[in-house]
């Protein structure tokens, strides 16, 4: 006969084995496809999808197909429960951070050269026009992998993330330059660069590392209405591709960010690193 203890020792590890996924890289790649799976097929069940067929006449007719519920609920509770799960995960699978992942294009990832941090980004689908993107941050310190989300809790999107940059001090900081990518709406559109640096403590957000004409700021934007009708800008309308970006030189101690100026013609102010802070200087020849 089974004792007591034993039998409900039994029970809590078969009840662990079920909501717990195995905490490995394969493990957590398979809960991710899963999970990813779920927030589309909500999504999908949450709002009208719009087809059109042609009929006889060549004419588009459009087709609806209603929502067969409201699944607003579950969307908004699996996206907290992935974002709980990675938060809680990531410190424990210590080898993804340097592992070269191959994950669903919902899932936008981004690490830096040295393997020490890396942006989790994906679209929560709750959002319209607007995309509501969730952020995490993974980044590595001398006391393990810990994870940061930026936003907090905030209600306003994140942004996904492009590129991260690294970048050394003469006395030996290492920071962390993160390029994202924010769509506002379908019109709209803006790139950011924020400044990270890694403590034992934690990750210290946007670091003051930038120096423009009028303060010290842990970030610099770029935004813009993609219906722009200037003769540089007007490739934005409806090409995303096209948008011009911020960028830095080969030594990332350059640091490029267009605007437009008072004709409407596109500029790149130069921001250059001096040791200390990327200092602006005024318009790029």
């Amino acid at each position: 006969m089974i004792g007591r203890y034993v039998f409900f020792a039994i029970l809590i590890n078969i009840a662990s084995s079920m909501h717990c996924p195995a905490q490995t890289v394969s493990g957590l790649k398979a809960h991710i496809v899963k999970t990813l799976k779920q927030i589309e097929i909500f999504a999908d069940f949450s709002s009208p999808q719009i087809t059109y067929d042609s009929d006889d006449s060549n004419h588009l007719r459009p087709s609806v197909r209603r929502p067969k519920g409201n699944y607003r609920d579950s969307l908004e509770r699996i996206n907290k429960r992935f974002r709980k799960y990675l938060m809680a995960t990531l410190p424990q699978v210590t080898e993804s951070l340097s592992s070269d992942l191959s994950l669903p294009s919902d899932m936008t990832i981004s690490t830096s050269a040295d393997k020490k941090f890396r942006s989790w980004a994906w679209n929560t689908r709750t959002g319209g026009s607007m995309p509501d993107i969730t952020l995490l941050i993974e980044y590595k310190t001398s006391k393990g992998i810990k994870v940061a989300w930026p936003n907090g809790g905030h209600d306003i999107s994140d942004e996904s993330p492009d590129t991260t940059y690294v970048l050394k001090s003469p006395e030996g900081m290492t920071y962390y330059l993160s390029l994202t990518e924010w769509p506002a709406e379908q019109r709209n559109f803006g790139k950011t660069i924020r400044a990270f640096v890694i403590a034992d403590s934690g990750l210290v957000l946007d670091f003051k590392l930038f120096k423009t004409p009028d303060a010290l700021t842990g970030k610099l934007k770029l935004e813009s209405d993609l219906s722009f009708s200037s003769e540089d800008w007007k490739d934005w309308n409806h090409i995303p591709d096209s948008f011009p970006g911020i960028t830095l030189s080969a030594d990332n101690r350059r640091l490029f960010l267009p605007h437009p100026d008072d004709s409407d013609r596109v500029v790149m102010d130069l921001y250059e690193f001096d040791g200390e802070h990327f200092v602006y200087k005024g318009v790029s020849k």
